[in-house]
């Protein structure tokens, strides 16, 4: 069956199926785009987060020193070895929050276990450094070499931070290269939606109206041709929808007007021979009293 051929209602249904049909077709075909451009953003943020926990854990990591330089300069001040324990707590907090991203690559989990190795052994020597007696605390050469380690270790410990920073950064320019260009993708491909649709929704539209205003223009015309007396024009069947059905009824009016037309021309012929008849009847008639 042709699409003109169906009711007005049929093909208005049709038409926004297909049209249901063509966008869930898209949706289908866009949402492995959508969980690209998702998981890519995902990854970014995991690496921003990994970055700024990288900085969190190098500032506790220097602060860390601090307490047990400050014990010695102070002659063994029991409140610095304090600041040291709130210092280590941040710290292994720091390393602790850490560890899961540490262990993506190999680069990453090489430098924080170098990190984490030099760390544990500045705090072994720092806890000798404070279990020295107040007294002998300041100036004593085996608390100053002890510090040199100490500081050795730390300046050990934040290169390797460092290194994993450097590592981190380098992992969010690429997640933000992907995340770009997962970004230009849905893009490129929801303006290719939007005029795949504007240019279905035109499509649909025109073949919709044509079916219409075709049958309509050709009962027009017809129309048109009576009122000026030619009642042998007729509408054109092309369709079977409601205006086809109006468009066969039109026909049969126009065909029923032609029939009637020719009766009262007949009709009109009989008359007039009649009425001649009678007169002449009558023209009889007189001419017979006249002589009479």
């Amino acid at each position: 069956m042709r699409f003109r051929d169906l009711k007005i209602g049929t093909r208005m249904w049709l038409i926004t199926i297909m049209g249901i049909g063509i966008l869930l077709v898209m949706v289908f075909i866009g949402y492995p785009r959508l969980m690209r451009l998702q998981g890519a953003f995902e990854s970014l943020k995991e690496e921003i987060l990994e970055r700024d926990m990288i900085m969190n854990l190098e500032f506790a990591l220097s602060r860390n020193v601090m307490p047990v330089n400050d014990y010695l300069i102070a002659g063994g001040d029991p409140h610095e070895k304090t600041n040291f324990e709130k210092t280590t707590k941040e710290v292994e907090e720091r390393f602790n929050q850490l560890q899961p991203h540490s262990l993506n690559l190999p680069d990453e989990a090489e430098a924080f276990l170098s990190a984490k190795k030099n760390y544990l052994d500045l705090k072994q020597i720092s806890l000798r450094i404070f279990a020295i007696p107040q007294e002998q605390a300041y100036g004593l050469a085996q608390a100053g070499r002890l510090m040199e380690e100490v500081d050795s270790l730390a300046d050990k410990a934040i290169s390797a931070i460092k290194k994993f920073r450097e590592i981190s950064n380098k992992e969010i320019i690429e997640e933000g290269e992907k995340f770009l260009h997962a970004q230009q993708e849905i893009i490129a491909f929801s303006l290719f939606l939007i005029l795949l649709l504007i240019f279905s929704a035109l499509v649909m539209a025109g073949v919709f109206t044509l079916s219409i205003t075709k049958p309509v223009k050709s009962l027009l015309e017809a129309t048109q041709k009576i009122m000026r007396g030619d009642l042998s024009a007729r509408a054109k069947e092309e369709s079977r929808d409601e205006i086809g059905e109006l468009g066969i009824l039109f026909n049969k009016m126009a065909e029923n007007l032609s029939i009637s037309k020719n009766e009262l021309v007949e009709w009109s012929k009989t008359l007039e021979a009649k009425v001649f008849e009678r007169t002449s009847d009558l023209e009889h008639a007189c001419k017979k009293l006249q002589e009479l």
